[in-house]
């Protein structure tokens, strides 16, 4: 019957069109991990802007576009990177006690004792370690989130005609865009063909034309720039 044709015919499809959906999703996965990467090379770019005080000053539309993402990661950063410092003293404290715990050699009956002290010292140290990689793994997240939103503001400026006038900022942000429009290329040919299975083209996420239209428009935080600088000014930072 027709229905039993049709029926058969979608499931000859199924497995393609799964693997085309795990493929998309894929490559949404990989759009993310690039805005990630280019946050940690943004801010390990920017941050020492925030140790000079005419930064919190400077009314260049670079200056600010980055000064409240930059400002808001800056702080939570140092934060993390405080108490990743104090857990580092604190090993280094530890490292030192067990060091010096058995200055002497110890007699046949003791040996079991100091050496269930040592596990136990060990142990600690260990544990101070996990804290510490934790503190890292939070300060790598921080400069990833600042990423995925500065991203976002600077596709929506670039969209209106603007675009990073200092060398070094739009070198990092051109390199990424290129890196986003390959996976975008990619998504758009694996949409139609699951288009042409008879698929939705897309897996939960705005399609790839559509986050070309509205990249920075929709996510992008509200931000005051006061006056606007046309992009024929360059509004380069100094502090670069």
């Amino acid at each position: 019957s027709a229905a039993a044709a049709t029926a058969g015919t979608a499931a000859k499809l199924a497995p393609s069109k799964a693997k085309l959906h795990t493929e998309i999703a894929l490559l949404d996965r990989e759009i993310e991990a690039r805005k990630r990467q280019f946050g940690v090379e943004m801010f390990d770019h920017c941050s020492p802007l925030t140790k000079e005080q005419s930064f919190y000053a400077d009314e260049d539309k670079l200056t600010q576009v980055l000064r409240p993402s930059l400002i808001q990661a800056q702080r939570e950063i140092a934060a993390l990177e405080g108490k990743k410092n104090n857990f580092k003293q604190l090993l280094a404290d530890k490292q030192t006690k067990r060091a010096n715990a058995f200055p002497v050699p110890a007699y046949v009956g003791e040996q079991a004792v100091n050496a269930g002290k040592t596990v136990a010292m060990m142990g600690s140290e260990a544990r101070t370690k996990t804290d510490m990689a934790v503190k890292e793994r939070l300060i790598l997240a921080a400069k990833q989130e600042f990423g995925l939103e500065l991203f976002d503001v600077l596709v929506g400026l670039d969209d209106q005609g603007w675009l990073p006038p200092d060398r070094d900022v739009r070198s990092i942000y051109d390199q990424c865009k290129r890196d986003i429009d390959n996976f975008l290329k990619k998504k758009d040919e694996k949409q139609e063909r699951l288009r042409h299975l008879g698929g939705e083209g897309g897996t939960g996420v705005l399609s790839s034309s559509a986050m070309r239209k509205s990249s920075g428009a929709t996510n992008t935080p509200a931000i005051t720039y006061g006056k606007e600088v046309s992009p024929q000014q360059s509004g380069t930072m100094a502090s670069f």
